[in-house]
C-alpha cells in the first residue's frame, strides 16, 4: 500500500462515527418540546488544509463555504420532527434543504442540530447503540440568556506508521429544548516528528438567534403545522398558539396575507391578551381556516400570518399550503337494451376538483355479447368544471336476455375512480316486414291483383241488375274502388256505387 493510500485509510478510520465511544445506560424518555414555528439561526465557519492533497473529511466538509444557516420547524408528529434548513454560502448564494428525524432512534438527517430535551449525564442522545453519550452538563449564556446545557466532548490521539492523528469534538445542546447551542470539530495529522503537516481542519457552529427564549419581553407564535394539505373543494384548519417570553404581557393582533386563489378567513380571534405571569403560559390564540375552491388548480401555495403587539415585537410565520386535486365519476345506474333493435345511449359525467388535463376512460361489460362504446375516451378536465360524454350500449340479435353489469373506469395519474351500472337485454319482438314476398309477388302487386278481380266481379253484378229493371229511362250508374293503406301499414279496399 502506498504512503498516500495509507494516509487516506487512516483518515477515514479516525473520522468514522464508529470511533465515538459510548456506554450503556438506563433508557431515558426520548421526546421533544419543539413545535411548528420554532426556529434558530447559526453562524458557521470551517477550514481544511492538506499540503499532500488529502481529501476533506466529511465531518469538516459540512462547515466549509457556509457563512450561516438557520432552521424552521415545520411539522411535529409525535417524536418525528421536520425542519426547513436554509444554508447561506460565502458566495452569497442560498439553498434550502429539508431535514427529518426520529428523536428516539436517531434515524434521519437531523444529525446534531437537535436532540431530545430533558436528557442527563449518562444518557445516550438516541436509542441507537452507536449514538454518543451525554458526558458533560452545566450552564452557559446563549443568545443573552443563561441556559442549562447537555454536552458531549470527545478527544482522540493515535500514532501509527509514522503519523500522528489528533481529533477533538465538542457539542452542547439546550437541555430543555434540545436545540444545538454550539459545537466545534478539530482535526490534525502530522508526521511523528511534527515537522510535516499532512492535513488540518476545523469546523465551528454557534447559535446566534432563536425564538425559544429571549433576553427581553417577547413572545413566540406556534402553529399545529406549517405544512397544510387540503383536498380541492375542502377546507383545512390550523391551530395557532403563543408563548410569552421573559415576562411579556399585552395584546397580540393577528393578520394574514391573501394567497393566490385560496380563500383565507381571518383567524377566529384576531386579538388576544396575554395575561401576566405566573398565568402567562401557552395561550391558544385562534383557529385559522383556509379553503381551496374547486376552481383552484392543484399545486403548492404560500401563505403568511403575522402576530404583532402594539408598539412591541412582531413575528411572521410562513405556511405551505398543498392543494391536492381529484375528480368524480357518475353515470345512469340502469338502462334497457333490445337485442337487434338499435342502441341505448347513457350520459357519463366527470367533475373536476382542481385537476387539469385529459382523463382516460374505459368501459367493460361483465359478460360477452353486449357492446359498450364511449364517444370520447379522453375528455379534458379543467378545475371546477364538469365534462360529459356519451356511452352507447347495443346488443346483436341472439344475445342472451338478462341483466349485465357495465363498469366505467376513469384514470388520471395515480387517481382512479369507477362506477357500475346495470342494464337489461330484452329479446326483440318478431315483426313482419312490408318487403316480404306474398305468393312470390311484392305486396302492392299482390293487392292490385286482388283489387282487379273485385272490380270485375262488381261490374258483372251491376250489369245483371240493370237488365232486370223495367222502368225507362234508366239512371246512370257510377262505380268506385279505392285501395287505402292504414297508419299501421295494412291495406283496405273501399267499393262505392252511385246512380245519376
Amino acid at each position: 500500500m502506498s504512503w498516500r493510500k495509507t494516509v487516506l485509510v487512516l483518515l477515514v478510520l479516525v473520522a468514522s462515527p464508529f470511533a465515538i465511544p459510548h456506554r450503556s445506560a438506563a433508557s431515558p424518555s426520548y421526546n421533544t418540546s419543539l413545535r411548528p414555528g420554532d426556529q434558530a439561526t447559526y453562524q458557521m465557519s470551517g477550514s481544511w488544509v492538506s499540503p499532500v492533497g488529502s481529501p476533506v473529511l466529511p465531518l469538516i466538509g459540512q462547515f466549509l463555504h457556509i457563512a450561516s444557516t438557520g432552521f424552521l420547524v415545520e411539522t411535529v408528529s409525535g417524536i418525528i420532527v421536520t425542519m426547513a434548513q436554509t444554508l447561506n454560502y460565502s458566495n452569497q448564494t442560498t439553498k434550502t434543504v429539508f431535514l427529518t428525524g426520529d428523536m428516539a432512534t436517531g434515524n434521519g438527517n437531523l444529525t446534531f442540530w437537535t436532540i431530545p430535551g430533558g436528557l442527563s449525564v449518562g444518557d445516550q442522545i438516541s436509542s441507537s447503540n452507536t449514538s454518543p453519550t451525554i458526558n458533560v452538563t452545566g450552564t452557559q449564556t446563549a443568545v443573552g440568556v443563561l441556559r442549562e446545557f447537555n454536552g458531549y466532548q470527545y478527544s482522540a490521539y493515535l500514532a501509527t506508521l509514522g503519523i500522528t492523528f489528533q481529533q477533538q469534538r465538542y457539542f452542547s445542546w439546550d437541555k430543555a429544548t434540545g436545540i444545538l447551542i454550539g459545537g466545534q470539530i478539530n482535526f490534525g495529522a502530522y508526521n511523528t516528528t511534527g515537522s510535516q503537516l499532512i492535513a488540518q481542519g476545523y469546523g465551528t457552529v454557534q447559535l446566534t438567534s432563536t425564538n425559544l427564549w429571549s433576553s427581553t419581553p417577547d413572545f413566540k407564535i406556534n402553529a399545529s403545522t406549517l405544512i397544510q394539505t387540503i383536498s380541492s373543494g375542502t377546507s383545512g384548519t390550523i391551530r395557532l398558539s403563543a408563548l410569552p417570553l421573559q415576562g411579556f404581557t399585552g395584546t397580540i393582533d393577528l393578520s394574514s396575507t391573501s394567497a393566490q386563489g385560496l380563500q383565507v378567513s381571518q383567524p377566529s380571534q384576531t386579538s388576544v391578551t396575554i395575561p401576566p405571569p405566573p398565568s402567562g403560559s401557552t395561550t391558544v390564540l385562534a383557529n385559522w381556516t383556509i379553503t381551496a375552491p374547486r376552481t383552484l388548480p392543484e399545486g403548492t401555495y404560500t401563505q403568511r400570518l403575522t402576530a404583532s403587539s402594539n408598539g412591541g415585537p412582531s413575528h411572521t410565520l410562513p405556511f405551505t399550503i398543498i392543494v391536492s386535486g381529484d375528480f368524480s365519476l357518475n353515470a345512469l345506474p340502469y338502462a334497457v337494451v333490445s337485442a337487434g333493435l338499435g342502441s341505448t345511449t347513457i350520459p357519463v359525467e366527470i367533475a373536476s376538483s382542481g385537476l387539469t388535463g385529459p382523463v382516460q376512460l374505459t368501459a367493460t361489460v361483465s359478460q360477452s355479447g353486449p357492446i359498450a362504446a364511449l364517444a370520447n375516451t379522453a375528455p379534458v378536465l379543467s378545475p371546477g368544471s364538469t365534462v360529459y360524454t356519451n356511452l352507447t350500449l347495443s346488443a346483436n340479435r341472439g344475445t342472451p336476455p338478462g341483466n349485465y353489469t357495465l363498469t366505467i373506469k376513469a384514470t388520471k395519474g395515480s387517481l382512479t375512480h369507477s362506477t357500475n351500472s346495470t342494464f337489461r337485454v330484452y329479446d326483440a319482438p318478431q315483426t313482419t316486414s312490408l318487403s316480404s314476398k306474398m305468393l312470390g309477388l311484392d305486396p302492392i302487386v299482390f293487392y292490385a291483383v286482388i283489387a282487379s278481380g273485385a272490380i270485375a266481379a262488381a261490374i258483372v253484378i251491376i250489369a245483371a241488375r240493370l237488365r232486370t229493371r223495367r222502368q225507362t229511362p234508366q239512371p246512370r250508374t257510377g262505380l268506385k274502388v279505392l285501395l287505402r293503406r292504414s297508419s299501421q301499414g295494412q291495406f283496405h279496399f273501399v267499393l262505392s256505387a252511385s246512380l245519376a
